[in-house]
């Protein structure tokens, strides 16, 4: 994924350019890079780490405990805490056949984490269109919105989060 943050400006930095890239190690592991560049700052790694401990099914929901910064860098405000979470996922509705806006797939997310996590987090998304959809999120105490359109390989996100919009886009390979 390619992240362009477009932050408040002066006194603070103007945008900030990320990109985080995933690899699935095996079917319940899951490592992930981000890269920060933020302007009139600094630039900044860290790598997190995901585990499955139970996938989602019919009945329940996934389980995944993770942490961010393993490797404890020193990141965006100084902040070089490891912070574990735990959370779960799982679609309360699901639709027959292809999702719309009247029949939508709807998937909630819950979790909980320490450190730079603060606490409880989560939210929902809805795919409306097998192509288009949305979510709310609520992390750090701070809520966030964004669309999502997607293609066979590659997703492009419009949002806001913290007072500042930001601008995603992603592809998806097979190794």
């Amino acid at each position: 994924n390619y992240i362009y943050w477009d932050l408040d400006g002066p006194p603070g930095p103007e945008n900030a350019s990320i990109v985080e890239g995933f690899v699935g190690v095996t079917d319940w592991l899951e490592l992930d890079g981000i890269y920060a560049d933020v302007q009139g700052d600094d630039t900044y790694f860290k790598l997190n780490a995901y585990a499955k401990l139970m996938p989602e099914t019919a009945e329940l929901p996934s389980l995944i405990v993770g942490a961010t910064n393993v490797t404890r860098e020193d990141w965006v405000g100084g902040d070089d805490r490891v912070s574990p979470f735990i959370l779960g996922a799982y679609n309360i509705h699901v639709p027959e056949g292809a999702p719309r806006l009247n029949d939508p797939l709807v998937r909630v997310h819950a979790a909980w984490g320490a450190a730079y996590h603060d606490g409880v987090f989560g939210g929902f998304q809805a795919k409306v269109h097998p192509n288009l959809g949305f979510a709310i999120y609520n992390y750090q105490q701070e809520p966030s919105y964004m669309i999502t359109g997607n293609g066979d390989n590659f997703e492009l996100t419009v949002g806001y989060k913290n007072g500042s919009p930001f601008y995603r886009g992603g592809l998806f390979l097979n190794w």
